[in-house]
């Protein structure tokens, strides 16, 4: 139950406690022992979810107060005004389908790039992720991207290199009339370990992997205030970014990051200030015109990144200078 529909639920049981006092003769509330521990446990799950999204910078008020940025790279939707299908229904899930089909394309935003961004989409196919994460593609080839950036430093990253990667994968995206096949990305984790999407007996998508990276705004001036931040959501293939609407409403798996993550929602020195999360996404439904959608998300890990500002500036001069 999102946000809107808990304030909902509260109103409504705080007119219905108030119309059965009112029909006491003392103008007592006498309410069963069960429920009134239901009611309070609810509300408490629903104040600790919007205090976690808050926290690892996904709450509702952030997200519609932060840039959206689409640089289109992917290889098979390039030009001007042609985005990624499965990277614009992310964005129109986080802005409840919103999203005008006649939207203006605006293929320079100066000011707004200083601001918080929202970036969706791995470095494969948005051109932003891929300089953030510092990836540059190998003999002009954009099927092989190796990470010489700051992505070389994090936990957690995409290997982007086709020659590493013996399998393609198989899915639908609106749009096309044919199934997509590209190499199964995999997700490079600690200590060298790599996880591919599982794929089913004809090579389309049975999971897909979703990592999502929040950093500060390494595009901007740190002068111009502590609490800007880049926050990526990239899937291993479009399927896993499209499965961030699904995060956003899964209560125990955002109860589960804010744990690992150690966060208290109602403390902000316990928010992280650059963090990883890494979630399996799961029963994708294959639709030749819908595309290949995900119904479930699965946790795996999560990482908070801990660096100085020193660091964080130097990556900063790293991209200024480029």
């Amino acid at each position: 139950m999102d946000s809107s529909s808990s304030s909902s639920f509260e109103a409504v049981m705080d007119m219905q406690i108030a119309a059965w006092a009112a029909t006491t003769s003392t103008g007592a509330l006498t309410i069963a022992r069960p429920a009134y521990f239901k009611i309070k446990g609810y509300r408490s799950d629903v104040k600790f979810i919007k205090g976690a999204k808050e926290a690892l910078a996904i709450g509702p008020a952030q997200l519609k107060e932060t840039g959206y940025k689409q640089q289109s790279a992917h290889p098979l939707f390039t030009g001007e005004n042609m985005f990624h299908p499965d990277n614009v229904a992310a964005l129109n899930a986080v802005l409840h389908g919103h999203l005008r089909r006649d939207s203006r394309v605006v293929p320079e935003i100066f000011e707004s790039i200083n601001d918080s961004l929202l970036l969706f989409g791995s470095p494969t196919s948005e051109g932003l992720s891929r300089a953030v994460f510092g990836y540059e593609s190998i003999s002009g080839d954009e099927d092989r991207l190796a990470g010489v950036g700051m992505v070389a430093h994090l936990p957690y990253s995409w290997d982007l290199d086709k020659d590493n990667i013996a399998h393609c994968a198989q899915r639908w995206v609106p749009g096309l009339n044919s199934p997509t096949i590209r190499p199964n990305w995999p997700i490079l984790c600690p200590e060298g370990k790599r996880l591919f999407p599982d794929l089913h007996h004809d090579d389309f998508l049975r999971t897909d992997l979703l990592l999502i990276t929040k950093l500060p705004n390494i595009l901007a001036d740190a002068s111009r205030g502590s609490e800007h931040y880049i926050v990526s959501v990239g899937g291993a293939h479009g399927t896993g970014t499209r499965a961030f609407e699904r995060l956003l409403s899964n209560k125990g798996v955002l109860r589960r990051i804010a744990e690992d993550l150690k966060i208290d929602p109602e403390v902000p020195g316990t928010w992280p200030e650059a963090y990883q999360v890494l979630l399996r996404v799961g029963d994708i439904r294959h639709d030749a015109q819908n595309g290949s959608i995900a119904e479930k998300v699965d946790y795996i890990s999560s990482v908070r990144i801990s660096e100085s500002s020193d660091w964080w500036d130097g990556w900063r001069r790293r991209l200024a200078a480029a």
